[in-house]
This record gives structure tokens, sequence and C-alpha cells, in this order.
């Protein structure tokens, strides 16, 4: 703390914490901090701080970076320095911020759902342990909750002067490139690189799937040529680092000011190398029931109509029978239905030849929609579109999703085949309802120079309506939806 007489103090050692002694090992007194941040009175402040060291060479120990807070910041106080209570233990806690409702927002390392042999998130890149996104705590109470569920880690929350959460996030939703690698070892007969797997499912007792690497979504990288061979995909690689912002309970989280990656100017090939029109361009009580169980509700007006800056995918679309538009000539590309993926973490790494004992923690893969409540009402598309929802003849959708579970999406045809991909995760909370106008919304007009849908969209009546008659809701989604409509 520097004061206004230029006095300098160092915070943690008049608080009683480090050692005085710069030399030798430090053991038990030794500390690592980061983080700061200052309360909005500016009378104490948020940080990290890791404590303990080994005490001789060679001496390995596991140290845990948790939240502390500091008081007596005056010239003429003594610092107190308290562990924020409440936090989850045994996990990496950092980046921590004030929010506006005396709960702290931060970045962990804790599982989504908080099992330990979840422990570490294995990253989308290098299989690498990652932080698994942003978590708000209130520490009087010990309620804690997820607010990003990130895949490959979100970075520097911020809360700025309207009260949104800004932060950075890593999207690298392409498929594992460890696990291509094994794959072209077991082609060429050489023993495994990484010894990637999948498991069964995500519970602890799940069975190692030796021989099972499968991925369903998204398409192959550019390195696949054998998955690519006889299709008209190009290859599908992403990574980056993009702004984000959410509300202080998590809802309404997507890019800054809902920029697409067009806009960035973030490299990703088109989608498909036979249609010359792509490019690569950087161009109520309904809700308390949703809560209770876990889900949010998507919905989309008419998912054929999207920005016209956006030529990296199919942007002719239409929904056979129904719906279209059409942004230039040439091809045009039915579309059936919406295709939802939810993270679940699945690929282990570590068996290699001879090894039986995989290394800790599990990566996510994208795997179709099979959350039971999310399914219930879902009006699924007919036939091999697994974790899918039909679109309405008017363009729309409307699908529950699991909240708090980081999700993706597709655009198929009424084979399954994908035509429209999303290329990053979202994570819902509970209760959530988002009503987009189309994809990624407008800039200024769609790809046939018109403006955004405001259809009432048919896909969410029907969603409403059949859960209407199973659960008893009466006149209430009446009430629902209506509003929703008016956004």
């Amino acid at each position: 703390m520097r004061y206004p007489d230029g006095a300098l103090k160092n915070l943690t050692a008049a608080a009683g914490y480090g050692s005085s002694d710069p030399a030798g090992f430090q053991g038990a007194n030794a500390i690592a901090v980061r983080d700061p941040a200052v309360a909005w009175d500016g009378t104490k402040a948020l940080f990290s701080m890791v404590v303990g060291a080994p005490t001789q060479q060679y001496q390995v120990a596991t140290y845990y970076w948790q939240l502390y807070e500091i008081t007596g910041l005056g010239a003429s106080q003594t610092p107190v320095i308290k562990q924020v209570p409440n936090q989850p233990t045994g996990f990496n806690n950092h980046s921590p911020i004030y929010g506006t409702d005396e709960r702290i927002l931060f970045v962990s390392d804790r599982p989504r759902s908080g099992e330990r042999h979840l422990y570490p998130q294995l990253d989308e890149y290098e299989l690498s342990p990652v932080n698994t996104g942003l978590w708000s705590l209130n520490p009087a109470s010990g309620d804690l909750f997820q607010l990003d569920h990130s895949p490959s880690g979100d970075f520097t929350p911020s809360i700025d002067s309207y009260g949104r959460v800004i932060f950075t996030r890593w999207d690298h939703l392409q498929r594992d490139q460890e696990a291509d690698a094994d794959a072209d070892d077991l082609a060429t007969g050489q023993p495994l690189t990484y010894g990637t797997f999948n498991y069964a499912d995500e519970s602890a007792g799940a069975a190692y799937q030796l021989n099972q690497r499968a991925e369903s979504f998204p398409e192959p990288r550019p390195s696949r040529t054998d998955l690519l061979a006889g299709t008209n995909l190009e290859g599908h690689t992403l990574n980056f680092f993009s702004p984000w912002q959410m509300n202080e309970d998590g809802t309404d989280a997507e890019t800054l000011n809902h920029i697409g990656r067009q806009e960035l100017g973030v490299y990703a090939e088109r989608s498909f190398n036979d249609d010359p029109n792509l490019s690569y361009l950087p161009a109520a009580a309904f809700r308390a029931y949703m809560a209770q169980r876990g889900l949010a509700l998507a919905v989309s007006r008419n998912v054929t109509i999207r920005d016209n800056a956006d030529r990296q995918q199919p942007f002719n679309l239409r929904v056979p029978g129904g719906a279209q538009t059409i942004g230039a000539p040439g091809k045009i590309y039915d579309v059936a239905a919406m295709q939802f993926f939810q993270a679940d973490q699945l690929r282990g790494a570590g068996l290699y030849d001879g090894s039986s004992t995989p290394r800790p923690g599990r990566r996510v893969l994208a795997q179709p929609l099979h959350d039971p409540a999310a399914q219930r009402f879902n009006a699924a598309q007919p036939g091999p579109v697994p974790g899918s929802v039909t679109v309405a003849a008017d363009g729309s959708m409307a699908a529950f999703v699991p909240a708090r579970r980081a999700t993706t999406w597709q655009l198929t045809d009424g084979a399954g085949v994908p035509v429209v991909r999303e290329r990053i995760w979202l994570t819902f909370q509970p209760g959530e309802v988002r009503v987009c106008a189309s994809c990624h919304g407008l800039n200024n007009q769609s790809q046939a120079g018109g403006m955004e849908p405001v259809n009432t969209p048919a896909a969410l009546v029907q969603l409403l309506q059949d859960w209407k008659a199973a659960t008893g809701g009466g006149a209430i989604a009446a009430r629902v939806y209506l509003p929703l409509l008016r956004r």
C-alpha cells in the first residue's frame, strides 16, 4: 500500500504472513499472493493466496490458492487478514471480485458438480488442468453456484459501471487433437502418444472404453483426412480468447455486446467446400418449474435468418415446406432440427501401452443432449438426430436445456446432417429464458436484406402447450410466453 505521503506498507507482512528472511527455505510461513481487488468503499480488499512450501529439497507437496480478505488499510492501522469462509476447499480459487450484493465472484478449478473424481478438468487444447469457470459465493451462508461452466477456462473477471460482469473466456470448441494423434498411432501400428480413451459416463466407477475415443461434435479437424474423405466438409479448428459479459447471477451470458466471430476476425474456415456463397470472412411459475429442475429455456424466432456479414457457414436456409431466407443465388440448405449437446467430462488420458492407471481428471466432450428433465417436453426431431428439437414451419425453435452445464448446438437437416454449427459453449442459469430473434442477432440487416423477425415463435407456443397439459400449468403458459415475445 502506498499512502499519500509516499510511505509504503507491506500489508501481508504487517498482518503476520510470510517470512522476513529472504534466504533459505521458508516452509509453512511461505506465501504467494495474486489478484487483489478493492471493495467499493475502499476499506477492504480481496485477494488470492497460497500458504506453505516444502521444507527441504526435492520434497513435493500440494497447496491450493484460497480467497482471503484484508481490512485495516489505514496508515495507522494494523492490517487483519482472514480466509473467506465457505469457499471450496481442496481446489484453487482466485481472481475474486466484490459483487454488488455481498457476494464474491471468483474463478475456481472446482469441478462443475464438485465430485473429486472429475478433478481436474482438462482443457480442450492439450488435456492440461484448467479452471472450470466463474463461481458466485455468499460467504455468510455458504451458498455457492457456478455462473459460467467453461470447458477451457475463464479469466480476469471485473464489474463495469453498468453492473455487467466482464471476463475473458478461452473458446476452443474443436475435436481433441490428442485423440486424433492417438488415432494416427493406431492406424500406423505405433504406440499411443497420449493414451486417450473415453469413460462410459461421468460416474466415479465408469468403465474405461479403451478402444473408444469417438466424438460426434463438431466436425473433424483438417488433419483428419480419413474422416473428411467423401464429405463436403472443410475441417474445423477454433482457438481464441474473447471478451464476455453476463449479469451477476449468471444470466444473459454472451460475447461482449453480442459480437460474433466475423466481427472479431478470428480464423475459421468455411464449413462446406462446395458452396461458393461461403467464404472465410471476418465479417413465472414457469421459471420456478425450470429452476427447481435445473433447466433453462432457449428460444429462437427464425433460425433461417443470419447476420449479413456471416459468410462462414450456410445462409441460404430453408425449413422444408416452411420459412426460408435466401441471401444469394446458389445452393439452398434444408434445416429440420436443432441438435443440442451437453458438456460431459468423459475423456481421460494416460493409459499408455502397458499402463493401467489413467491420469487424474477428465476433459469435456460434447455429447448429444441426454438430460432427462430437459428432454421431457422437447419436441424431438423424428429420426437419427439425438438430443434435438424440431424446427417449426415458421423457422422457430424452443428447447429446454440443462442449467449450469456448458451446452452448444447445431442446425441439421432431417437426416441429422449438420448444416450450421455453433462454435462456442454457453452456460444457462436455472429458470433462465433466452429469446433470440435469429442466430447471433443482426447488426444491421439479414443475409436477405431484411430486419430481425418479429413472429410469435410457433415452437415456443407448442412447447408451452405441452408443458401446460402435462403439469397443469393452466393459464400460466399464456402469461409466460406473451411477455417474452415483447422483448
